[in-house]
């Protein structure tokens, strides 16, 4: 599908919609969350957006389930690239949210997790010791019956 479906011009239309409202009243509405109710409307959202055939970000937004702190969506993402979909998105994303959630104070704080990279073996060696260190037993027995990497 493209982004030119009708559910994304609908989803689009309704960010609009409410953009436009929020400008002409001024009034602003602030119910309380909960976060039951928001992972609902997260996976509604995200499940859309698979359907419209916008894969990259309905993979991101399944990877990612907000958690709720007052008004703030926290979420983390693997790396820079979801972040910045995320981000992106959020144009739609958030208006959608607080018109679903009744709370136009909303807003999203994402971060990169910090995952440290596994490190590559190559060499026998590297490899016995990176078994070493998961079993020293290893080691012994290499010294116990003279054996080589």
């Amino acid at each position: 599908m493209s982004a030119w479906s009708l559910s994304s011009i609908k989803l689009k239309k309704e960010a609009e919609d409410l953009a436009s409202n929020q400008q002409k009243s001024k009034k602003t509405i602030r119910q309380p969350i909960s976060e039951k109710h928001l992972v609902e409307e997260w996976k509604k959202y995200t499940q859309q957006k698979l359907k419209e055939g916008a894969s990259n970000i309905g993979s991101v937004m399944e990877l990612c389930i907000p958690q709720l702190e007052d008004e703030t969506l926290k979420l983390v993402v693997p790396n820079g690239t979801n972040k910045v979909e995320l981000q992106r998105e959020g144009e739609t994303l958030l208006p959608y949210l607080r018109k679903r959630l009744a709370n136009d104070f909303i807003h999203m704080e994402i971060t990169i997790s910090q995952e440290k990279k596994e490190e590559l073996v190559y060499t026998p060696e590297e490899k016995f010791k990176k078994l070493a260190t998961a079993n020293p037993s290893l080691q012994r027995l290499k010294e116990v019956f003279g054996l080589e990497h």
